[in-house]
């Protein structure tokens, strides 16, 4: 997870969630006990609906009580939109590599142990 950028009320950083990229919103203080607002990747696209962009600020406005004004959704609306480059750039996650087998070669006359990862087995063809 990258700092959190904060704007207002609101605090806005990037993480992995259920494996995807996303960008993540959450009150600026903790006085209010709520789980982040999460847009992931696959959803971004839905924001560039003007529409769907208000709604979805209105959703935020009601899940964090942080009272109604037109001011405010528009202030919400530009946090997302000027998150949106992160979002894209988010580096993949590190894979998590488990030895799942070993093995032995000779090269010559010197017999050389190895371990075989999932990594590798990534992609091969059965």
């Amino acid at each position: 997870m990258k700092h959190a950028k904060v704007r207002g009320d609101l605090k806005r950083w990037f993480q992995y969630v259920n494996g995807e990229p996303a960008m993540c919103l959450a009150p600026r203080s903790f006085r209010v006990k709520k789980n982040a607002y999460v847009i992931g990747l696959s959803a971004a696209h839905k924001y560039l609906d003007e529409a769907y962009m208000l709604r979805q600020c209105g959703v935020i406005i009601d899940l964090f009580d942080l009272g109604f004004s037109t001011q405010r959704l528009a202030q919400i609306a530009s946090f997302i939109t000027d998150g949106f480059d992160e979002l894209v750039k988010l580096a993949p996650p590190e894979k998590e590599t488990k030895i799942i087998g070993e093995g032995e070669i000779w090269v010559g006359s010197e017999k050389l142990g190895f371990d075989i990862t999932n990594a590798q087995l990534e992609g091969m063809v059965h």
